[in-house]
């Protein structure tokens, strides 16, 4: 059911930005808070687990323990700064994610309007932005552009949650509800509570985008034969194969946790996470790497397109362009072509080169000069992540592979980690086969061989 917002920040927020992100102010959220966290990275924002105090501070915004509130509160500073307090007696997750969602308020325009808290006297639409300001800070918490990547890469399981949990410093139920958005595989995660009478009852769900099964209404009252009502303690676990009414006359395999109680209710939770009987915990096969050279790409008959990543000023440098001017004449020609059109050759645009038969070569201007500067490796990765949208638009149209080296790792000083967690979002998410090419003997930053080498 479409839900109609009331809330003027809310209203105000899609007035702004729908034209750009479209009319759901979830959606938009998600494009501002990962638009915040693509440019951290720029200044070298690292994790995880991620520094989320440290982040304000980078944004300019002063921040303070202050033991007399509940959470976190946001109050508006002159020259338009913020003030962030929060209260340092909670347990190091809950401090993270009420800093991020106080940091969620400032991608509303008119966060200086009043100070932000959560209070028993708020309007009734105060949920929505209250629920669009915890999108945030989950957005935050569990960047898109690393998150994404390694949900696919732990063990489909509960103990896998629970390893992001750790790494991510990020409480289970942020992390249950994360997995779940982005994981390449079928499962529905269900957050419950115990009510009086011994019930334990669905309070929601959520399914990845390949699970079958139907959605659950909420107050679903969840079978007493389920294993999941041994969970009485935070921390405790349970594990079984189980058929429940809703699970279409199959059996699935149901992993369980149990949950604190939300601040100020005394009712313990559940998170549940759901997966076919016949599930696989081997993680999500990403990208394939090989030792070879990406100016010669592989994979057989079919069109193939050369991913490259150029900077501002269109120099070949002495790397990967360096190699791909000298194979592919026509690849510089077009860059130097591309460069005399100003206004059209900036951060963020693209151009597809056909070079010979069926190669194609796609240039992306993400990298701002050669060398940092202000505190900013020339990568930009807000850039890179546009530039890979329309990528994955070019290979679909063309039905092509992607081939590339480790883009932005070298002279433009780009983590891989984050880098490959971008590939994967934008490109192996969509179906596109991507191959990652490292010249024999190269020297590599070891976090740039976080993946295992697969060769031929």
């Amino acid at each position: 059911m479409e839900i109609t917002w009331k809330h003027k920040s809310v209203k105000q927020l899609i007035s702004e930005h729908g034209p750009y992100h479209g009319t759901n102010p979830v959606e938009i959220i998600k494009s501002l808070s990962r638009e915040l966290v693509l440019k951290a990275f720029t200044k070298e924002w690292d994790g995880p687990p991620y520094d989320i105090l440290s982040l304000a501070k980078m944004l300019g915004f002063e921040v303070l323990p202050n033991n007399s509130i509940v959470d976190a509160r946001i109050s508006p500073r002159p020259k338009g700064n913020f003030l962030i307090e929060y209260n340092p007696s909670q347990i190091p997750a809950r401090i993270n994610f009420s800093l991020a969602h106080e940091i969620g308020h400032t991608l509303f325009s008119d966060c200086a309007d009043m100070v932000r808290h959560r209070s028993k006297e708020m309007e009734d639409s105060s949920w929505e932005l209250e629920f669009l300001c915890n999108v945030a800070a989950a957005e935050i918490l569990l960047p898109y552009a690393r998150f994404s990547n390694d949900a696919n890469q732990v063990p489909f399981s509960l103990e896998g949650l629970i390893q992001l949990s750790n790494r991510y410093k990020a409480s289970l139920e942020s992390v249950f509800i994360r997995f779940s958005e982005v994981v390449e595989k079928p499962c529905m995660v269900m957050i419950a509570r115990f009510q009086d009478n011994g019930d334990l009852v669905l309070d929601y769900e959520i399914k990845s985008t390949h699970c079958k099964l139907n959605d659950v209404a909420d107050g679903y009252v969840i079978p007493k034969s389920s294993k999941a009502y041994d969970c009485i303690k935070a921390g405790w676990t349970s594990h079984d194969l189980e058929e429940w009414d809703i699970f279409q006359g199959e059996k699935y395999r149901v992993f369980a946790i149990g949950l604190p109680a939300i601040r100020r209710q005394t009712q313990l939770r559940a998170g549940l996470l759901i997966v076919p009987q016949d599930y696989d915990e081997t993680p999500v096969r990403g990208m394939y790497e090989v030792r070879g050279d990406a100016t010669e790409p592989r994979k057989g008959e079919g069109n193939k397109i050369i991913a490259q990543v150029v900077n501002t000023s269109a120099g070949t440098g002495f790397g990967f362009g360096k190699a791909m001017a000298k194979k592919y004449p026509a690849s510089k020609k077009a860059l130097e072509q591309w460069k005399s059109q100003k206004g059209v050759f900036v951060l963020g645009e693209t151009q597809l080169v056909h070079l010979t038969g069926d190669v194609h070569a796609f240039q992306m201007v993400a990298q701002q000069g050669i060398f940092p500067k202000y505190g900013e490796i020339p990568l930009k990765y807000d850039s890179l992540q546009k530039c890979l949208v329309d990528l994955a638009e070019a290979a679909k149209h063309l039905n092509a592979t992607v081939h590339m080296p480790m883009i932005g790792a070298g002279q433009a000083k780009g983590n891989w980690d984050i880098i490959q967690g971008m590939i994967f979002q934008e490109l192996i998410k969509k179906d596109i086969e991507v191959t990652v090419y490292i010249l024999p003997g190269a020297k590599q930053e070891k976090q740039q061989l976080s993946i295992e080498l697969q060769l031929d």
